[in-house]
């Protein structure tokens, strides 16, 4: 049985091989999720307004908050944090990392995810829900949670580590949190306008 995302991503993998095949296939899932639409619209018209200082920018596709604004704005940070926390004390024991990418170590699984509610609870906060649906045009639908732990290696750079675009869908949101200080010396992420 396949599920959703699996459909959408041989779905989109399909499309890319024709000449507009991202606005083709945006048309396809528009068409066929179209019955839901109305449903979800429903669901974003219930909340909170975004202030203007969260609104993500189309033209600019992203938002960067200091540590202060993002623990004021998102209140089940502070408690997602401490989680994160305890999972790298703890991994420092059993984590791997991934067969593709040496320097990345994936501390949760989507079969662990309901040991640790703080990722739900953040995801689920209602301002960023609008902060979100803002920025898609849509209700968001979450459809991964991953908490990646990067670490030096002695590789030379590779993958993700080089400028890269993300063609994962034809309009995407990724939130990235810092755990801990990122500092110019250790490797900060860097977004291109």
């Amino acid at each position: 049985m396949i599920n959703l995302t699996q459909f959408k991503n041989k779905l989109r993998g399909y499309f890319q091989t024709f000449p507009r095949g991202r606005a083709c296939y945006k048309s396809f899932c528009n068409l066929f999720f179209r019955p839901h639409l109305s449903k979800f619209n429903k669901l974003a018209q219930t909340l909170p307004p975004i202030p203007q200082r969260l609104k993500i920018s189309k033209k600019i596709g992203h938002l960067t908050l200091t540590p202060d604004e993002s623990f004021q704005t998102f209140p089940k940070l502070s408690p997602l944090i401490r989680r994160c926390k305890t999972l790298m004390e703890q991994s420092e024991l059993h984590s791997r990392s991934r067969a593709d990418k040496e320097q990345m170590m994936n501390m949760i699984n989507h079969e662990s995810l309901d040991q640790y509610p703080e990722f739900i609870d953040f995801a689920a906060e209602p301002i960023l829900l609008s902060i979100v649906s803002g920025y898609l045009d849509a209700f968001p639908i979450l459809s991964s949670i991953y908490f990646w732990r990067s670490r030096k290696t002695n590789s030379e750079a590779a993958n993700s580590q080089l400028y890269h675009c993300d063609h994962e869908d034809i309009r995407q949101l990724k939130l990235f949190i810092h755990i801990s200080n990122v500092e110019e010396s250790n490797g900060p992420l860097t977004v291109l306008n």
